[in-house]
């Protein structure tokens, strides 16, 4: 016998262990290795986001980026599509049914700050409200240099499984859960978001 009944374990251990890190290794350099393919397929330039990061994709009006949530077991990936847009009134919330029997203020929300007590005090906290008439107008007035029309918009935020856009100032951005590197949908739901943008 090469181990005692006493090491033999612990050898089974350490090796098993071992093992899960070498598999976590390869997915991790394999993700690396087809986002590394995505950017030169999207005309872009691939970044290094660490060691187990599959990195960031950056082109002339677009951004691919991949980042985790959570804590311990429930930390999830998440993968943000963001382009570039002209300067928007202010930060908003779009579900894809706003656009369906547009506008169906239902279904959007604008980035504001709502008061929470607690304990013997109260805070300020940033939280998406519902949408005063001015702001609906300065809203509208954005999506007005759009020459789209917003049921086929609809219909191809559907195609693309693009349930809700965050608008900025700067840019338009959905996220996906998971790591997408699906080179087709990518492509897919950046042109989706071209059309709104531009």
């Amino acid at each position: 016998m090469i181990f005692s009944d006493k090491v033999a374990p612990k050898v089974f251990a350490v090796s098993f262990i071992a093992l899960i890190f070498i598999f976590y290794g390869f997915v991790a350099w394999r993700r690396k290795a087809r986002f590394r393919s995505l950017a030169s397929k999207l005309n872009a330039t691939y970044t290094d986001m660490g060691c187990f990061a599959p990195g960031k994709i950056t082109g002339n009006d677009f951004d691919i980026n991949v980042y985790t949530a959570g804590v311990g077991r429930s930390r999830r990936y998440f993968t943000t599509l963001k382009v570039s847009a002209p300067k928007a009134p202010s930060t908003y919330l779009l579900k894809a049914p706003f656009f369906e029997k547009y506008p169906d203020w239902k279904f959007v929300k604008v980035l504001g700050t709502a008061s929470e007590r607690v304990f013997v005090t109260t805070i300020s906290v940033p939280r998406y409200l519902e949408l005063s008439p001015e702001q609906q107008d300065r809203l509208l007035s954005w999506l007005g240099h759009s020459s789209i029309s917003f049921k086929e918009f609809h219909q191809v935020l559907k195609k693309n499984r693009i349930n809700e856009l965050v608008l900025s100032e700067t840019s338009l951005m959905t996220t996906f859960k998971g790591v997408v590197s699906n080179l087709d949908r990518l492509r897919g739901s950046l042109n989706a978001l071209r059309l709104l943008a531009h």
